[in-house]
Formats: structure tokens, sequence, C-alpha cells
């Protein structure tokens, strides 16, 4: 979603990067570790979505209109990929 690596991801939390593998195969995880990672990727523009009674909850992640003002990692150059295209989908 965001095109980041488990390293760069690892970084900005500020855990190892076998503690992001470990959390995004739903395994070992901590509290500081998930919510060190939640606050990392909060800061690249993703919103969790609590669940309800009528939702499992879930991620929000807008593509900013204007590539300058996208998160950091997005930015080209930043991490060597490009910012994501925007289109119809298909």
């Amino acid at each position: 979603m965001l095109g980041i690596s488990q390293e760069e991801l690892a970084k900005q939390s500020g855990v190892g990067r076998a503690s992001v593998d470990r959390l995004e195969r739903g395994l070992a995880r901590t509290i500081r570790v998930t919510e060190a990672v939640q606050r990392a990727l909060e800061a690249e523009g993703v919103q969790f979505i609590g669940a309800s009674k009528d939702s499992a909850g879930g991620i929000l992640y807008y593509l900013p209109p204007d590539p300058e003002k996208a998160p950091r990692s997005r930015r080209q150059g930043s991490s060597g990929n490009a910012p994501a295209k925007r289109g119809s989908g298909s």
C-alpha cells in the first residue's frame, strides 16, 4: 500500500525488522511493537478504523493529490520508488 520496505518501516517505528516481519505474519507481537508500527503508519497517512457492531474495522489511506504533499516515504527519490499512480484502477 505505501511501498515501503520492512526495513524502512522498522526504522521509522524504532523496532527491529524481525519484529515488523512477525507483526505482518501475525506472530509473537507485543503491544509496544504494535503501537510503534501503528504510529509510524499513521505518520504516513494511514488511518486505523476501530471495530464496531456494524464493522470489523480496518484501515483507510488516501493518496494525496499533490506528490509534494505526500508523506516523506512516498516522494520520488526518498525511497527510490516513484509515487503511486492514481487512476481508474483495474
